[in-house]
């Protein structure tokens, strides 16, 4: 038997799927350093607050008549699929703030930047079907958004560059840029609600 993805069950497994991934990244950032920990939980409490938002539409909407699940489903399965990007790039942040070496490091950075990518194209396609104003603050924050992933990349170039005894040092480079991007994702997704 096939689910559809607008089924309330399934969207109640998803997003108790999403749940059991944030608390293992919680669990995760118990392993960080002093300095990592503080990064990653702002990362974690914002995913909570995303999955509680989540499961509210999705209670609301199913609370609803089946006019109202027809209308909302595509909205709610937009978010959880955006949330589920959140995480996978969470996931790999984490990955990255605790790598040992400059190649762990590359590798959780590119798999971050690739569920980025993902996101920021959602979020693009979001922008198209606003009007107005809306559409143009939406699309500003997206490109604002590109141009900070884009000088994220830029230091991963730099630990690809750089060399084995340096790549520490990069790695705080990289950590800041992911927090200026991990911010300025967080306020821009309020004007994509």
């Amino acid at each position: 038997m096939v689910m559809d993805s607008h089924d309330p069950v399934t969207m109640e497994r998803r997003l108790g799927a999403i749940g059991r991934r944030i608390d293992d990244l919680y669990a995760n950032t118990l392993d960080g350093d002093d300095e990592t920990k503080p990064r990653i939980q702002r990362h974690v409490d914002a995913l909570w607050q995303k999955e509680v938002s989540a499961r509210a539409a999705v209670r609301d909407a199913y609370g609803e008549s089946r006019q109202a699940v027809s209308e909302y489903a595509d909205v709610i399965d937009y978010r959880l699929r955006l949330l589920e990007l959140e995480l996978e790039a969470a996931e790999a942040a984490l990955r990255a703030e605790l790598a040992d070496d400059a190649t762990a490091l590359v590798d959780a950075v590119e798999e971050e930047l690739d569920a980025l990518d993902l996101y920021l194209e959602r979020l693009q396609a979001r922008a198209a079907t606003k009007a107005g104003s809306a559409r143009s603050e939406a699309e500003d924050a997206v490109r604002d958004l590109r141009r900070r992933r884009n000088l994220f990349a830029q230091q991963l170039e730099g630990v690809r560059a750089g060399s084995s005894e340096a790549w520490p040092e990069l790695k705080v480079g990289v950590a800041a840029a992911h927090a200026e991007l991990a911010r300025a994702i967080d306020e821009a997704a309020a004007k994509f609600d």
